[in-house]
């Protein structure tokens, strides 16, 4: 299911993009699961079978597939627990000078991140594309478009290859100092946040849905060191496994 954001003046338009989102994850589907190209037609209102294309130039025709590798680093990274339903966009540019392709962006919503809550709370495991409970622990669930193209061997390469720019490239040592950095430099900002807004120490209202960790944070300098802490053993739990020097057999 999907919720349609758009300004919608009529049964036709909404029909059409909801027809467009569904055919743009058959093709995805048909790539993966079958090994089948499938394109739409001039007017994208129905896909049809090819064998012009590869099964990867199909989907590369349908969707955006560096977005949709950036959003499932992104999750993966962070262990987004509200990634299985909410708060994952895509859009689609049919204007003049639009590549008409599903586009994945415009990430939010990581209050139930980076081990606030239980769910990667050691920061170990993979979480974005599996089939895992939902933040309440009450039903189980999956992202279907971080999830469909994973077992693909092409799509895990742009994976890896983007994972080691980023590493190599000194962005995950960068953030860590930042936090550090941070808490340092406006604690006095910091400290006139909890003066007013008194929510680290008495946390009672929600501290059932933090991770233990989570929970026993009584200042920003152990929340700091909490979140630095956990990314740091995240970045080297996946490093291990998306790093190209360290996926020699890896499938």
């Amino acid at each position: 299911g999907f919720t349609i954001k758009s300004d919608i003046y009529s049964a036709k338009q909404r029909n059409f993009i909801a027809d467009y989102v569904d055919n743009v994850y058959r093709v995805l589907y048909h790539a993966a699961y079958r090994d089948e190209a499938y394109v739409f037609n001039d007017a994208c209102t129905r896909i049809k079978r090819t064998t012009e294309l590869t099964p990867r130039e199909a989907v590369e025709r349908a969707i955006n597939v560096d977005s949709l590798a950036d959003m499932y680093l992104l999750n993966e990274v962070v262990c987004d627990a509200d990634v299985y339903l909410t708060s994952f966009f895509m859009r689609a540019d049919f204007g003049e000078g639009g590549d008409r392709r599903l586009t994945f962006e415009a990430p939010w919503d990581f209050d139930s991140a980076m081990g606030n809550k239980n769910r990667c709370a050691d920061a170990q495991g993979f979480y974005a594309a599996n089939i895992l409970f939902d933040v309440d622990d009450s039903f189980q669930s999956i992202n279907p478009w971080l999830a469909v193209l994973m077992y693909e061997d092409w799509f895990q390469e742009i994976i890896a290859e983007k994972w080691t720019a980023a590493y190599d490239a000194g962005v995950f040592s960068r953030v860590l100092e930042m936090i550090g950095r941070d808490a340092e430099q406006y604690s006095d900002v910091f400290a006139r946040n909890y003066d007013k807004w008194d929510n680290l120490v008495h946390n009672e209202e929600f501290a059932h849905e933090l991770s233990p960790k989570a929970a026993r944070c009584s200042t920003q300098q152990e929340a700091a060191a909490h979140l630095q802490w956990w990314l740091e053993r995240r970045v080297d739990f996946l490093n291990a496994h998306w790093h190209t020097e360290n996926r020699s057999g890896v499938k």
